[in-house]
């Protein structure tokens, strides 16, 4: 039994070194999400092997069970979370009856074209404007550091091009994150007394923070995620979804 459960223990471990490595040799991609992936992977690896080597003193023995332990809880945690943003990322979506506003979500763009990212989060808001033609949409996002035009106006340029009416467009433009997306796209729905219901167009690992945020402004949210995953976004899924587990883990008890 205990060697079954040493050799669950390196096959998660393995997995968790290459989803936090994948996205950082073949896309540069460093942050939160990848380092807290391979740190666990590693710890979690480098245990299971020296296992039956730290049980030589009472102090190494009690070592073995606190990093086994902190690592258990972390990984409990991260299950436990992950499982709620699935609610709020995937089942959270607006009825029929339900009328509000879009907001999407900005991130990563490329001159004046939106990243594979991001035209997947404007891909679920078009489909979504394209079923209710009366529902205005706010699209948030500032300029970035290695950014020339704002993300809300490459947003508001690409909805226009598929066929939006500019008319239905609100720009928030000032906003550098998650939280400030929010927080000035809900300034702009009061502003313009649109619904404050906020209908948000990202993808399903990013629903749950932004429902908190939106919550935290007074509005009702609802998800509209993304749907559709090209080979780039879905090998950067994991790293992702770690990353938005420390950050509701920061907005809850930080933040």
């Amino acid at each position: 039994m205990k060697q079954i459960l040493h050799i669950i223990v390196r096959i998660i471990s393995v997995f968790f070194i290459f989803c936090g490595t994948f996205p950082l040799c073949f896309f540069g991609h460093v942050n939160t999400g990848n380092v807290a992936l391979i740190l666990f992977g590693v710890f979690a690896l480098l245990l299971s092997f020296f296992w039956e080597k730290l049980r030589g003193t009472t102090s190494l023995r009690i070592l073995r069970y606190i990093v086994a332990g902190v690592l258990l809880s972390c990984f409990v945690c991260g299950f436990i979370i992950s499982g709620i943003m699935v609610w709020f990322g995937y089942i959270h979506t607006p009825n029929s009856k339900v009328q509000g506003t879009v907001v999407v979500l900005g991130c990563e763009i490329h001159g004046d074209r939106p990243s594979l990212v991001l035209q997947s989060r404007l891909a679920a808001a078009l489909s979504y404007l394209r079923k209710y033609p009366d529902t205005p949409v706010v699209v948030a996002g500032g300029v970035g550091d290695d950014e020339i035009y704002s993300e809300a106006y490459v947003m508001r340029k690409y909805l226009i091009k598929n066929g939006i009416d500019e008319a239905r467009i609100y720009c928030e433009d000032r906003s550098r994150d998650t939280e400030q997306n929010i927080t000035y796209a809900g300034e702009i729905i009061r502003r313009e007394s649109l619904s404050e219901t906020m209908l948000i167009a990202t993808d399903g690992f990013h629903q749950f923070r932004a429902f908190l945020h939106a919550k935290d402004t007074g509005h009702v949210a609802y998800a509209l995620p993304v749907k559709s995953f090209s080979l780039a976004t879905f090998s950067m899924q994991p790293e992702y979804w770690v990353r938005e587990i420390l950050g509701v883990l920061h907005f809850t008890f930080i933040a």
